[in-house]
């Protein structure tokens, strides 16, 4: 019986969640295939885009990006404070790596100005978790600052629990955000919104990809002007 008590408590804590609200999708209709797509994505991501291109997006069922980082490739700044060593870092950048993107320097601080003020701008800085931006029930938590027209990233901040800093996949998924990749809930991917359901899956994802998801922004931008 107390082992019994033991699973259910388990079961109770699993679900901790990476960063923002998880979309709520009922059993999809077989007939309505956009209700189908539309389950890959939080309706957080999909809200800062129109009908029209939230139809293309959800019918090509494929990760999406939200903001981008034009050349150079973004330096990463890791702060002492946030439990992630320097190891599990270039680990998680490695990931990235052997999908074709590349980083600038990666820098390893304790206690700077940069540190305590929310990075700087060209850089991915990880930090301890805020009480402000997250509550304790999270793993991390990554904001981006975009150009307000362009979407282009300016600087992102990854707050990471420290009870999270080594757990798998955590850290690769703060830097596909910060990288500008919004979630996408299909099982396994190392994008899904909740921890227990995400995995080594990097479809999607590639260097490739994301040049193509630039190139999609940026003919948004230019329709607009017209």
């Amino acid at each position: 019986m107390k082992s019994f008590y033991k699973f259910i408590k388990i079961i109770a804590v699993v679900p901790l969640v990476f960063c923002t609200l998880l979309i709520q999708a009922g059993t999809p209709s077989h007939i309505d295939s956009k209700a189908r797509h539309a389950e890959y994505f939080d309706a957080v991501d999909l809200s800062e885009y129109d009908s029209e291109e939230i139809d293309v997006i959800l019918f090509k069922s494929r990760p999406i990006i939200g903001g981008y980082w034009e050349e150079p490739a973004p330096r990463i700044r890791v702060c002492s404070d946030s439990g992630v060593t320097e190891g599990r870092l270039r680990r998680a950048v490695f990931y990235w790596e052997k999908l074709g993107y590349t980083f600038g320097q990666i820098i390893s601080e304790e206690g700077t100005f940069a540190c305590a003020t929310g990075g700087m701008d060209g850089e991915i800085t990880v930090m301890l978790f805020m009480q402000e931006v997250m509550s304790d029930d999270h793993l991390a938590v990554t904001r981006t600052y975009k150009h307000i027209v362009t979407k282009e990233i300016l600087k992102a901040e990854i707050f990471i629990n420290q009870h999270a800093a080594e757990k798998p996949l955590v850290l690769e998924h703060e830097i596909g955000h910060a990288l500008g990749w919004l979630h996408f809930n299909s099982r396994g991917h190392v994008m899904h919104s909740t921890y227990p359901l995400c995995g080594h899956v990097s479809s999607g994802l590639d260097s490739r990809s994301y040049g193509t998801e630039k190139d999609r922004i940026r003919g948004r931008e230019q329709a607009a002007d017209r």
